[in-house]
C-alpha cells in the first residue's frame, strides 16, 4: 500500500536520533482495515468473521462466559461516504440472538445468527458509532475458515 501523509517523529535522547512513531495518512480511505480483536479465541458456536462487501466486517470472538461474546463492527457504505465502527461486549438473549447494550451508550444493536450469517438491526441510538446517512443494519455472510493442512507420515515397509 502506498499513500501520502505526515510522519510523526520523537527525539530519543539515549540514541540521539529521531524515531518515526506514526504516519498519519491524508487519505483515510486507503488505510488497511485493522481488526482489534482478530487474535482473540474464536472457538464458540458463532465466533468468526462475517463480511458484507470488501470493507464491512462483523467480527465475533469468545467472551468471558458462554452467553457473552466480543464484537467488532466496521462498516463502509456508499463508496466510503458512510463509515462506522463499534467494539464491545454482546450478551446472548436466546440461542441465536444477542444484543449490544453498554452503560452510558444509547446504542442498542441486535445480532441474529444463522449457521452462515449474522443480521444486525439497530434498535436505538447508534448514531454516535456511524455517519448520519447510514445505519449499522445489514446481513453479513460468514467468512469461510482456511483449511489447515495436516501432514501424515506414510508408514515405510522394511
Amino acid at each position: 500500500m502506498t499513500g501520502e501523509g505526515k510522519n510523526v517523529y520523537v527525539y530519543s535522547a539515549d540514541t540521539k536520533q529521531f524515531i518515526l512513531i506514526m504516519t498519519d495518512l491524508l487519505d483515510e480511505s486507503k488505510r488497511d482495515l485493522i481488526n482489534p480483536i482478530d487474535t482473540m479465541p474464536k472457538t464458540r458456536k458463532f465466533a468468526g468473521d462475517y463480511l458484507l462487501g470488501k470493507r464491512s466486517l462483523v467480527s465475533i470472538r469468545n467472551g468471558r462466559t458462554p452467553n457473552q461474546a466480543l464484537a467488532f463492527i466496521h462498516i463502509e457504505k456508499n463508496d466510503g461516504g458512510c463509515v462506522g465502527e463499534l467494539k464491545g461486549e454482546i450478551l446472548f438473549t436466546s440461542p441465536n440472538t444477542a444484543i449490544y447494550r453498554q452503560g452510558g451508550d444509547p446504542c442498542i444493536l441486535q445480532f441474529t445468527f444463522t449457521s452462515s450469517s449474522v443480521t444486525l438491526k439497530e434498535e436505538e441510538g447508534c448514531g454516535n458509532h456511524r455517519g448520519l446517512d447510514c445505519t449499522l443494519n445489514g446481513n453479513f455472510l460468514k467468512k469461510k475458515e482456511a483449511k489447515t493442512k495436516t501432514t501424515t507420515k506414510k508408514a515405510t515397509k522394511k
